[in-house]
């Protein structure tokens, strides 16, 4: 993660758009029906926003895809969940959810977190984030 930085940028038109499709259609499958009350479109739209941005780390910053329950890629062996978001409070939930699965016993979720914020089709690294032993704390370059 050390490449990436906090504001590194891409809209949608820059990624491989039908292979981010084939991605979203196969792994939203996975989530339907929805348990917490999210129609199958909603399931949908949140599966191709958070792997739009799985698709770029891969495509344009050497990731690699990681094909297990809450890890989303890794590079150089670091596995990195990856979260995106279009506002502040939607990421506070997104990341006290992770931070609740962490801690559970149950979960084997990634010490590293990527939150990137969504506008319409542009994607900005908004925050990297590192387990500290308790919560996921802002990384400080």
């Amino acid at each position: 993660m050390s490449e990436l930085k906090i504001g590194d940028s891409f809209i949608l038109a820059d990624i491989d758009l039908d292979a981010l499709e084939k991605q979203t259609f196969f792994e939203y499958q996975q989530f339907i029906p929805c348990k917490n009350g999210r129609t199958d479109e909603e399931v949908y739209r949140d599966t191709y926003n958070g792997l739009a941005a799985e698709r770029w780390l891969i495509e344009y910053r050497g990731y690699e895809n990681v094909p297990e329950k809450y890890k989303d890629v890794k590079k150089d062996g670091v596995e990195v969940e990856v979260k995106t978001n279009a506002s502040d409070q939607t990421e506070q939930s997104q990341l006290m959810a992770l931070t609740e699965r962490k801690k559970s016993t149950w979960a084997n979720v990634p010490d590293y977190v990527i939150s990137f914020r969504r506008k319409k089709d542009k994607y900005t690294v908004n925050r990297l984030l590192k387990w500290n032993g308790l919560q996921f704390v802002d990384i400080v370059v």
